[in-house]
């Protein structure tokens, strides 16, 4: 299900086209090659207006806490990387429930995760999971189903912004 976010992430990505994009190549699956491939520390790269944003997909089908140990070393690095650098990184979990369907994504800058990390907790509490930026979905006029991410990348480019402002 995870890699059905990533293609829905890169279609929308494609369909708003209000950026520079990357998707991160994963390294082949059981290769013997494999040992030669660095992990992919986020899944995604943005670029607009100079803002570099990092950006890793969870994937749960539970409206629960979320682990933290999902979150390997090197890719808890690479974000860290991305926002000492003055970038954006943010992590976007998302939630697909069969029954009954529920299909929603919830939006959070990596700097929240590391205060959870930094204060030694096991896992993104229900309540946080719930209240983050709920990434707006919206059906084109092909009928395909878009994730709104310039909306996400405006969010969080202005949230930043106004950190910066007040000098957190």
């Amino acid at each position: 299900m995870k890699n059905a976010f990533e293609e829905e992430f890169l279609y929308s990505l494609k369909v708003l086209d209000f950026c520079h994009y990357y998707k991160v190549p994963s390294p082949p699956p059981r290769s013997r090659l494999t040992r030669f491939y660095t992990p992919r520390p986020y899944d995604f790269i943005l670029v607009k207006d100079g803002v570099f944003c990092a950006l890793e997909l969870k994937y749960t089908n539970k409206e629960a806490a979320y682990p933290l140990s999902k979150f390997p070393p090197y890719q808890i690095e690479g974000l860290r990387g991305a926002k000492r650098n003055g970038g954006l990184a943010i992590v976007v979990i998302n939630i697909r429930k069969r029954n009954p369907r529920v299909i929603k994504a919830f939006a959070f800058d990596f700097a929240e995760i590391e205060a959870l990390l930094q204060n030694g907790k096991a896992s993104i509490p229900k309540d946080m999971l719930l209240s983050g930026y709920q990434v707006p979905r919206e059906k084109t006029e092909k009928g395909r189903y878009i994730w709104r991410v310039d909306l996400l990348f405006q969010h969080f480019k202005e949230k930043c912004l106004a950190q910066i402002a007040i000098g957190k």
